[in-house]
């Protein structure tokens, strides 16, 4: 399964860098209101439904409008709400590696047209 997102990341706040010099309260609340932004996004693709089988491979790919350089890290700290909404509509039964064994975030820089895909795959390859 495979949801795509135009547009830049709703929100590098959730980075660690983006973190610097925010009080802990205000954290706490960009983090509650991103987390219903992408529900909101995933929500508009596809209704509720069942959770995926487990164990999962979770790839996030995020299409940068610039050449800037980002740390993969701090892509997959902005991308947690993101993966949040995906537990939230039901579609991952939870985010521990017990259902997403693989985790891969690809930072793809300018040349291709601006946004961010999830793609979900019940047959992670590293299940054996």
């Amino acid at each position: 399964m495979r949801l795509d997102f135009p547009g830049e990341l709703p929100d590098m706040k959730g980075s660690i860098n983006g973190q610097r010099g925010i009080k802990l309260q205000e954290r706490m609340r960009h983090i509650q209101q991103a987390r219903e932004r992408w529900y909101w996004l995933i929500r508009e693709q596809i209704p509720p439904q069942d959770a995926l089988r487990a164990p999962l491979r979770l790839v996030l790919e995020v299409r940068w409008p610039d050449n800037r350089t980002r740390d993969p890290d701090g892509v997959l700290q902005a991308c947690k709400p993101l993966i949040d909404g995906l537990v939230a509509i039901g579609l991952l039964t939870d985010d521990s590696h017990k259902y997403v064994r693989e985790l891969v975030v690809r930072s793809v820089p300018k040349g291709e047209p601006v946004g961010t895909a999830v793609t979900l795959e019940e047959r992670c390859p590293t299940n054996r």
